[in-house]
């Protein structure tokens, strides 16, 4: 998966049972986390929820399918002082990607 910009880092998770509020991008107190691509893949449906870690409030949400995986940019912004966590409807092999930068 390419880089989108230098600055850029990767947050990857591979769970195989559904997870709730887990963490994939740690907070920081003195910045936001700016979201700029994200890749889902998923051997079973189900929608991935990605939230503020602090608040649990939504930033993103998507169906992913059965059947391979998608990946695009996009312009997700936490709120001061969150990091990211992911929440997934169902058990099944996920394979979640994000491309992201403090700011």
């Amino acid at each position: 998966m390419p880089i989108l910009h230098p600055s850029l880092k990767h947050a990857r998770a591979n769970p195989s049972t559904s997870q709730t509020n887990q963490n994939i991008i740690a907070l920081n107190a003195t910045s936001l986390v700016n979201v700029a691509f994200v890749y889902f893949s998923s051997d079973t449906e189900m929608t991935v929820t990605l939230l503020n870690s602090v608040a649990h409030t939504v930033i993103h949400r998507q169906y992913v399918g059965a059947r391979g995986g998608q990946a695009y940019p996009v312009h997700l912004t936490t709120a001061w002082g969150e990091g990211v966590d992911y929440t997934t409807s169902d058990n099944g092999n996920i394979y979640i990607d994000l491309e992201w930068v403090y700011s």
